[in-house]
Parts: C-alpha cells; sequence; structure tokens
C-alpha cells in the first residue's frame, strides 16, 4: 500500500497500474471475467438445445454439421443436446465456485481505498444472472440428473 501510495504522489498513472496490478485487484477483475465467459457458454449451449428442439420435435432437420459439412440427423441432435446439458452442468458448478469466490470481496478495499464491491451489488449480480439465465430456461441452482 505504501509503494502504491507513493507512486500516487509521483506519477497518476503509475499509480492506476500498481492498483490494478495488486493481486487482490487481479483476482477479483478474472473472477468477474471468468463469469462473464461462463455465462456466454451456458447462453450459448442454451440456444442450442432450444434451437435443437425444435427440429427434434419435428421430426426433422436441415442442419448442417460445422466441420464435416454434412446432414445431422434427429439422433445427432438429441446427442448433441446431452452434450450441451452436460456442459451446462460443468459451467454452472464452476459459477457457482466463483460466485462464493466473488462474496469474499463484499466490503474489501483495494489498494486505492474503493470498495471492491458492495453486498447490494453483489445481490444486483446475483439476480441479474440469475433472470439472465431463467430466460433461457437455465435455473442457476439446477442440479445434474
Amino acid at each position: 500500500m505504501k509503494e502504491a501510495d507513493e507512486r500516487k504522489v509521483q506519477n497518476k498513472h503509475a499509480y492506476q497500474f500498481a492498483v490494478r496490478c495488486d493481486q487482490a485487484y487481479q483476482q477479483f477483475d478474472s473472477n468477474i471475467g471468468v463469469i462473464e465467459n461462463m455465462m456466454y457458454h451456458i447462453l450459448t449451449s442454451a440456444r442450442v438445445i432450444d434451437r435443437n428442439k425444435i427440429d427434434i420435435t419435428k421430426g426433422e432437420t436441415e442442419q448442417i454439421a460445422p466441420m464435416t459439412r454434412m446432414q445431422l440427423t434427429i439422433r445427432d441432435l438429441e446427442i448433441e443436446n446431452r452434450a450441451h446439458m452436460n456442459q451446462i452442468a460443468e459451467n454452472l458448478r464452476k459459477m457457482w465456485n466463483l460466485m462464493a469466490n466473488l462474496y469474499k470481496f463484499v466490503g474489501a478495499h483495494r489498494l486505492d481505498g474503493k470498495v471492491f464491491m458492495t453486498d447490494e451489488e453483489y445481490t444486483e449480480r446475483v439476480i441479474n444472472m440469475t433472470s439472465e439465465l431463467k430466460k433461457n430456461g437455465v435455473d442457476i441452482f439446477q442440479e445434474r440428473r
């Protein structure tokens, strides 16, 4: 902290870099980024599952496998859906862990004296995540079956 304060006096930009290079700040920022990445992957998988369910219900598909450029079958879509459901479950488990770790930053102070995150900000993040996932048919607390 003392080193960062000395940099603040000497050079504003060096001080800002020092704050962001702090190990706690790096971990906090990394957790946020990984959570957002997990959300992207979960939502992408949920959309693929929904698209596949439409074709499975119709009993026919015009989907083409991206790598082989071959026509997919209904059985292929069912297998793909199972794989995506497993991926969603895996990503949710990782996200639970990350959200638990993120809560450790609630009320904690950064090098520059600012609070990483308030309890209200944490709660708002959880509510927004839960809502976005639910809109796409994913329960954040679902367990693998």
